[in-house]
């Protein structure tokens, strides 16, 4: 599938930015639009763009705040920033600032599509990309070799500890029984990273096509809470499922959005206070004239106060930005649940994120992920 470059267009004159639509899309662009830098914010969030072309005067976050900002989540978007006369001065400052480049006004529509496209062919080609590309493909080198050698000693000493809490071999003195079942919980969990980081490297890197199967969404999400039944016991929480629509089954990867879920109620239940209660919620949503359906994970824990988009990058690790001090150690991983379920999701054809408003009743975090409704025949992504 040829590949479709977005465009993000700000302007708080609604004209601009409609016309400048009508116009990218007619080349072949995927164009999005934003009246003034607040939104804009919003749309880069939840979505990646190839360039944005924004005017530097606005309300609420003028131009050169939104080019910063930008920045801020991935320096190698570039900016092409739209300027009065009067403005060339702010302009000058912007292209210190990482700009690509600036246009004056009044403008030509053949004008604004030369700079958008030496902007992109400049970031395909500069160094930055080529080092990317290298260190990507030694990163999946490394995960290749570093999950295999990981899981082929790990299997027998996994086996061999659940059989000794079977018995299989006699009884366990009870001073021994508390360290052999650290060791089996322990296990279990090397075994999850180790199976998310293959999973990762099959769906990243080798573009593995969810499988997708029809399957009871109440089913769905109470065979992943079977995995949490203790956590939740011990933290003395309750987990809530709310299904609206009438909401009956869905089109899935079962296995891979299992996966999802387990991560995103792990989170919740981790980073919730005891006898809290984590909510599910699953309803019909539309995305761009496109039906979707949306799951919610509402918890209780510390609102995060980092970047929304830079939690779901890889490796990233949410329980070292947390002030709580009620969290505990044993918690800390290799933060890469939140990866993964980006990728599952967008493998899915769907979006995840966190809800700017999170949740005013619970005073915690939500995330969401919405994956498109599947009829049996187009069940092949």
């Amino acid at each position: 599938m040829v590949s479709v470059n977005k465009i993000l267009i700000v302007d708080d004159e609604n004209s601009i930015r409609e016309a400048l639509k009508i116009y990218f899309n007619n080349k072949g662009f995927e164009a999005e639009t934003a009246k003034n830098g607040r939104d804009a914010i919003e749309y880069i969030e939840k979505e990646d763009f190839d360039v944005i072309v924004s005017d530097i005067r606005m309300d609420k976050l003028d131009g050169l705040s939104l080019l910063k900002k930008i920045k801020e989540y991935n320096k190698k978007i570039p900016v092409i920033l739209i300027t009065a006369f009067a403005d060339l001065n702010g302009a000058i400052e912007a292209l210190r600032g990482g700009a690509f480049e600036y246009i004056i006004k009044p403008f030509n529509m053949e004008t604004i599509a030369e700079k958008v496209d030496s902007a992109l062919k400049t970031a395909r080609n500069t160094s930055e990309e080529r080092l990317a590309k290298k260190y990507e493909e030694e990163k999946l080198d490394f995960i290749s070799k570093f999950s295999n050698e990981l899981k082929t000693p790990l299997t027998p000493v996994y086996g061999f500890i659940s059989l000794m809490l079977k018995k299989e071999f006699g009884e366990i003195p009870p001073s021994q029984l508390d360290v052999i079942r650290n060791i089996h919980k322990n296990s279990i969990r090397l075994k999850r990273i180790i199976d998310d980081l293959i999973m990762i490297y099959y769906i990243d890197y080798l573009k593995e096509k969810p499988f997708l199967k029809n399957i009871e969404i109440l089913k769905l999400v109470e065979e992943t809470l079977k995995e949490k039944e203790d956590l939740i016991k011990r933290k003395n929480q309750r987990v809530e499922i709310k299904i609206y629509d009438e909401i009956d089954t869905i089109y899935c990867d079962i296995e891979k959005m299992k996966r999802v879920i387990f991560h995103l109620i792990d989170n919740a239940i981790k980073f919730s206070p005891v006898t809290s209660i984590i909510l599910i919620e699953i309803c019909n949503y539309e995305y761009k004239g496109q039906p979707y359906i949306k799951f919610s994970i509402k918890d209780n824990s510390e609102r995060l106060k980092v970047n929304k988009r830079i939690i779901f990058n890889q490796f990233y690790e949410l329980a070292n930005n947390t002030d709580d001090p009620t969290i505990e150690k044993e918690i800390h991983g290799m933060g890469i649940g939140l990866t993964l379920s980006k990728s599952i999701i967008e493998s899915h054809n769907g979006k995840i994120w966190i809800e700017d408003d999170s949740n005013i009743a619970f005073g915690g975090n939500t995330f969401s992920f919405i994956i498109p409704v599947i009829n049996e025949k187009d069940k092949i992504l």
